[in-house]
């Protein structure tokens, strides 16, 4: 049994096209989340360090939103982090080679085995000229 599952949530990727994408954009095309199940929702939460800057490079911007949220997560008695996350939307102010590859190692690093519903949107721009800004759902438990 994986991540989601445990949580009671059944992730789900139709066979054909839909599942060869969502393999390979590391996610589920949809989640069904059983009644009774309490939720958290974040805010867009962006890839600060701890002065509340933004760093030079993405790698680092990226994983720190991810760590951010997973702090944000666990702080709202979320104890799986992103373990217990079923839906993800986040926002770029650009889809580079390196942006996707910073991505790919946080989902690694902070995923598990199952991936989330996830909407990647582009666009023109960030508070804090931050370049990537992340909001989740997840399951409290």
């Amino acid at each position: 049994m994986t991540n989601l599952t445990k949580l009671g949530l059944k992730p789900s990727s139709p066979p054909g096209i839909l599942a060869k994408s969502a393999k390979e954009f590391h996610i589920s095309q949809s989640v069904i989340i059983p009644a009774g199940l309490a939720t958290v929702e974040t805010s867009g939460i962006v890839g600060f360090d701890e002065e509340g800057n933004i760093p030079a490079d993405i790698k680092t911007e990226i994983h720190n939103a991810f760590k951010n949220i997973e702090t944000a997560l666990k702080h709202a008695g979320v104890t799986g982090g992103f373990k217990s996350v079923y839906h993800m939307n986040s926002y770029h102010t650009d889809f580079s080679e390196e942006h996707v590859a910073a991505l790919d190692a946080a989902t690694a690093e902070f995923f598990g085995e199952e991936y989330p519903t996830w909407a990647g949107i582009e666009i023109k721009g960030l508070s804090e000229g931050a370049h990537i800004e992340i909001e989740v759902r997840a399951i409290q438990a």
